[in-house]
């Protein structure tokens, strides 16, 4: 199947579609990959933050922790705030 790149896709990708070892074809194929990524931990969360940068078409997280409503995943740890005072 040939499809044509968006201008949004264009604008995100274009910095691997420039590489010969990416190009068009890769970028194309990338869009169509599926990746199952077991675990959403210190490994798994920033491997899916890549792929999906990447341009990974389907990514399915699997993980056996719950999630608690009590805690702000959005917030950022102590250790990593760079303003934080030890």
């Amino acid at each position: 199947i040939l499809m044509a790149f968006t201008n949004e896709q264009m604008e995100r990708y274009s910095r691997h579609i420039i590489l010969q070892e990416v190009g068009v074809k890769g970028q194309k194929k990338l869009m169509n990959g599926k990746v199952l990524i077991i675990g959403a931990g210190g490994l798994g969360a920033p491997a899916a933050m890549y792929l999906a940068a990447a341009g990974v078409g389907t990514i399915g997280i699997v993980d056996a922790d719950e999630v608690d409503a009590k805690i702000d995943i959005f917030s950022v740890p102590p250790k990593f705030n760079r303003h934080y005072n030890t």
